[in-house]
Formats: C-alpha cells, structure tokens, sequence
C-alpha cells in the first residue's frame, strides 16, 4: 500500500474540528459525545431516549458528537424525536445481528436502515449542532503521519452537501474492519474514529459528559482508552456486565442471537435508568472549576495552608 499524505487526505474529506466557543456566541451548556460500542449501540441510545424525554432544555443547548456506532445515537438524537423515533431505531439495530468485520452485511443493513430511518431533511436538522468523527486507516504508512491529537481522537465531520453525503459519513464513521476500510467524499482508508479513543474531542474548556456502551478492559492494552473515567467533565458507561460479556454484546452478536437480543435490549434499559440517576446533567462547570483556576471569594489563605500542613494549620494565625 502506498503511503497516503495526512494534510491532502484532511483536504479530500474536508475534515475540520468545530470551533464551539466563540466571541459575542452562546456556548453549549454541555458537549453530549457519544462513543463507538458496537451493538453496544443501545446502551448509549437508552442514554439518548431519556436525555430526549426529560432534559429537553438541556438538549436544546447542546452540541452533540458520535464516534463509531455512537454516531447512531447521536445522529438519532440531533434530528429530534419528530423525525427520528428511538425506538425504532433500536429495533432496526436488534432485528439482524452479525460479526461487526462482516463488511458486506455491514453495509446492507446500515443501507437499508438509513434510507428507512434517516428523514430527507436531516441535514438542515442537525446542522450546527452535530459533528461525526472518522478515523485515517491504521494500515497506511502515512497513519504516523499524522498530528498526534488525529492519532488519538479521530477527524471530525461537521458540515454536509446534502443526504447523501450524511449517508455516507455515517457509513464511514461506523466502519469497523481495518482490512476493508471506506472511501469517504474523494479519500480511501477511512474508518470509525474511536480505534484508540473513548470519544473525539472539541474545546478543553467547554463541559463534555461521554456517553459510552462499551468500557473495555484495563489490562488491554488495545482497550484501555476505553475505560478512561473522566472525573468533572462527566461519564456515563455501561458497567452492567463483566468485559467477556461485553465483547460478545458489542462485537459477536450473532452468537447466541436469541439470548444476546435480549442482552442487547436490557443495555438499552440499563441506559435509561442510567442516565436517569445521573445527578450532574444540569452542572455548572465554573462554579466547580474557579477555585482550581483563579483566586475567587472563597479563597482563603488558611484553607491552603491547612490543605498543605494538615490540621495543625489551624493553630497559625494567618
């Protein structure tokens, strides 16, 4: 294979990150990033179900990110539920289980689902506030070549021509096999962006919660930004089941199909209460991080010095 030049394939898929905080622009309350789970899929669209339900405010001022087969999800979710039933979404998924590498039925039942489930107008209804992660092939000689955080996070897709190349772009960002990658708009070798990473990446300083179905095995060491917890920020994974299972679930779900349909549809479940419970959807992230990062008026110099020195701090008259 001959190697492919990072920056003219950037060019080719028209790759470019969202900036979401701008001067004189309101910036989203919290960056919903969906991560790739496999058939996993439906724990993160239980997530999805209940954020659509009950936190629609919140919803209404969110940007929203999918990576993988989390793009489902957050495609799903970025239309709104007058034009995408969730539902329907899950049944489409549990009605025909296969190996995930299994390419050619890969893309029969995504073409089929999509054309079915995804409304003509989509783009327009996600425009804005939806950006899909693809990753460059791992088997080209130039993957090396690329800057570090692509190599980590993927490339995002925020901005489409028409359906049609929304299509595709889910196509490609749910493309598992590395011995089959895709070609996307003008470029080859592109595959699902979350190989390496739990989810992409937009602004530091911008309030992420990641949404992730399948938590991977720390002692892997091609799993383990999967099990990454983000701690202020936020993370809502599917710990429901012991990592064997987990595999099975995500990636071998015809195996067993009639047990692991139902596996499936107790993930979905486990998502919805999951994010039910979660206490920190409408958190303020400057309330928890001005004291970490300027001098406010709760600051107070005997605080510090007992944080340093212990209890005995208290008997210094600061």
């Amino acid at each position: 294979m001959s190697r492919t030049v990072p920056k003219e394939w950037i060019k080719k898929v028209r790759a470019k990150t969202p900036t979401i905080l701008e001067v004189g622009k309101t910036p989203p309350k919290v960056v919903l990033s969906f991560g790739g789970a496999g058939f996993l899929v439906t724990y993160s669209l239980g997530v999805a179900l209940f954020l659509q339900q009950e936190k629609k405010d919140l919803l209404a001022k969110s940007f929203i990110l999918g990576a993988g087969s989390g793009s489902i999800a957050a495609t799903a979710l970025a239309c709104g539920p007058q034009h995408v039933n969730i539902d329907k979404v899950r049944d489409k998924i549990l009605e025909t289980l296969f190996h995930v590498t299994d390419e050619e039925k890969r893309l029969a039942t995504m073409n089929s689902a999509i054309d079915l489930l995804l409304p003509k107008n989509a783009v327009q209804l996600v425009n804005g506030r939806l950006a899909l992660t693809i990753g460059f092939s791992n088997r080209d000689p130039g993957y090396m070549q690329q800057a570090k955080e692509n190599i980590q996070f993927g490339h995002h897709i925020a901005a489409w021509d028409n359906w049609e190349d929304l299509k595709q772009n889910l196509l490609a960002a749910t493309a598992p096999n590395m011995d089959k990658p895709m070609r996307f708009r003008d470029a080859d070798n592109v595959l699902r962006g979350t190989l390496m990473s739990l989810s992409s990446e937009l602004d530091q300083y911008c309030r992420h919660v990641h949404i992730h179905g399948y938590c991977g095995y720390k002692y892997n060491r091609k799993q383990t930004r999967h099990n990454n917890f983000f701690g202020r920020h936020g993370f809502i994974a599917n710990t429901h089941s012991a990592f064997p299972w987990q595999v099975l679930q995500a990636f071998y779900p015809n195996l067993g199909s009639a047990s692991r349909k139902e596996e499936l549809l107790r993930a979905f479940d486990a998502g919805f209460h999951d994010a039910r419970r979660y206490e920190r959807w409408e958190e303020d992230p400057y309330h928890y991080s001005k004291s970490d990062r300027s001098p406010s008026d709760d600051f107070n110099w005997k605080n510090i010095r007992a944080g340093l020195f212990s209890k005995n701090a208290d008997k210094y008259d600061l």
